[in-house]
């Protein structure tokens, strides 16, 4: 009895002691004058660690965002978490993220993959908030866990994350288990094929696409055709025509009704895939009880599977049918894919028509702009937190950033490929051509992934660069202004610098087409990219 009162008193006592601890450290914390003073104080946090600190450091950085010396002192407070080290410690950067700025959420994200040890611990406390301020700390600490070798301890916490009301969170959790290359991590993103949000639902049907097998997870993408509206209808279907059958057709077959002709087209190819002929007894009788809205559409289905048209006239079609049956066979339909992903790669739309290529990307301060591709105007003076709240608008380093992660997750492995990003100076991912492996696209996404704009526009010399490498035959160029250093920079003619690329390609023994995309370019940097593609054979692309 005796030693289990010592054992309390002992307890209570380290409690007491640890609380002690921590409210002094407040209360010196309180008492201190200046930012120096108030950062040195606040840097003891994180070196004495007493319980409870993780909890006071959360509150004061969100408090300290009005205050004249918050940015600074808030990078204190995550160096500081971060030297505590712990679980706790680790979701309370979680939580405090959605008021950094764009620096500090860098920040916090490298602390986090400096802390991957713990990032499993802090991932089952951090996917279970509910909060909506906590989702862009989910992304983060997402982000982070992609670099964790072990993806057996990873997965299932992702597969968690694929849940979360956010559907950024669940799009960065899916993107996250797709690098993981792990089974089940890919039947978890196929359920969000009926997701509510459309881009979620897109984003799974990417990455079906771009699997080994899509074939494997028929069952989810029969599922969404029920539940989805006629965008993902299309891309499911798009999925299903290269796995027609019986099956599929049948499954398919209510969607003759639909008011989408492309949606009707493809229900049209896949019947007609499927060689049974009992699909047409289905149509008639469908064209026989549908209303006068459907029977168009239903109509029009069986003209293109049959190749004659009888209009809505069903006297006609069974009259037709009766004769015909015997030796029927379906016409034959072909399906120019609209979407990539399903044998179609794309980069903002221009296909991937060479297996040595060099993405290049602009990533100067301009980039930094928020863009709205409807008029192609400027808004600048939003923080990051505002993004989300505008309808078809984004900065622009996010939107190359996102596009270029995409199109590397569908390069086949007979594809060599290399990533520059370029602003004042020139960054490649890797000095030469590396083939599309799995582990070559994944260290290409987190390059890709840490791009951030700086700086001014060396535009001649990222090319220069580029070409540089021998084996290369295809550019694809993104910018969002005209050369402002370097060689040819502001001053230099569109036409000096177009001849300066074009004789650097001419010494070649290799020719090179570039392809360019440009937000919303005008005057010299427009002319420059619309003659370079011009002259190489390539092709120009506003965004």
């Amino acid at each position: 009895m005796k030693k289990l009162l010592l054992i309390s008193l002992l307890v209570a006592l380290t409690a007491s002691f640890a609380s002690a601890d921590l409210n002094s450290l407040v209360r010196e914390y309180r008492s201190a004058t200046g930012m120096s003073e108030r950062a040195t104080v606040l840097r003891k946090f994180g070196d004495e660690k007493p319980k409870g600190s993780a909890t006071f450091l959360a509150r004061e950085f969100q408090a300290l965002g009005d205050d004249k010396d918050g940015n600074y002192l808030q990078t204190i407070i995550v160096e500081a978490l971060a030297k505590i080290g712990s679980a706790k410690a680790g979701v309370a950067l979680v939580e405090i993220a959605y008021a950094a700025d764009e620096g500090l959420q860098s920040l916090i994200k490298g602390k986090f993959i400096a802390m991957e040890k713990q990032l499993p611990a802090i991932a089952k406390s951090a996917f279970a908030l509910r909060s909506k301020s906590s989702a862009v700390g989910k992304v983060l600490l997402i982000s982070a866990m992609q670099r964790v070798k072990s993806a057996k301890r990873i997965a299932p916490l992702l597969e968690k994350a694929l849940k979360d009301k956010n559907p950024e969170v669940r799009m960065a959790a899916a993107e996250a288990l797709e690098l993981l290359q792990v089974p089940r991590g890919i039947a978890a993103i196929a359920k969000l094929l009926s997701d509510p949000d459309p881009e979620v639902a897109m984003l799974a049907a990417d990455i079906l696409a771009a699997s080994n097998n899509p074939e494997k997870y028929r069952r989810e993408i029969l599922a969404a055709l029920k539940s989805s509206g006629d965008k993902i209808k299309l891309r499911c279907l798009d999925l299903l025509a290269g796995m027609a059958d019986k099956k599929v057709a049948r499954e398919v077959l209510p969607l003759a009704k639909s008011e989408n002709a492309e949606i009707r087209h493809y229900v049209a190819a896949i019947i007609a895939a499927s060689d049974d002929y009992t699909f047409v007894d289905r149509l008639l009788s469908m064209l026989k009880n549908a209303t006068d809205k459907e029977k168009l559409a239903v109509a029009g289905v069986l003209a293109a599977v049959s190749g004659v048209d009888h209009g809505t006239d069903i006297a006609k079609w069974k009259e037709w049918w009766e004769k015909a049956k015997e030796d029927f066979r379906y016409a034959s339909i072909e399906i120019s894919p609209t979407y990539s992903g399903a044998g179609t790669l794309t980069f903002f739309g221009t296909g991937i028509d060479s297996n040595k290529i060099i993405f290049i990307i602009d990533t100067s301060q301009s980039m930094s702009e928020v863009y709205e591709k409807s008029t192609g105007k400027k808004i600048t003076g939003r923080t990051t937190a505002d993004l989300d709240k505008l309808s078809g608008k984004a900065m622009k380093i996010e939107v190359a950033k996102k596009e270029l992660t995409r199109c590397i997750k569908t390069l086949t492995k007979d594809i060599k490929f290399n990533v520059f990003s370029f602003s004042t100076a020139i960054s490649p991912w890797k000095t030469k051509l590396h083939p599309a492996t799995r582990k070559n696209k994944a260290d290409a996404i987190d390059f890709a992934k840490d791009m951030e704009p700086r700086g001014l526009t060396n535009l001649f010399g990222v090319i220069e660069a580029a070409l540089s490498d021998k084996e290369v035959d295809t550019l694809y160029i993104l910018t969002d202004g005209e050369p402002t250093t370097g060689r040819f920079g502001r001053t230099a003619a569109a036409d000096a610098f177009v001849a300066a690329v074009l004789e650097l390609i001419a010494k070649r023994k290799k020719k090179v087409r570039i392809h360019a995309f440009g937000f919303y370019l005008r005057g010299r940097g427009r002319a420059i990219l619309v003659s370079l593609a011009q002259a190489t054979g390539g092709s120009f692309k506003d965004l």
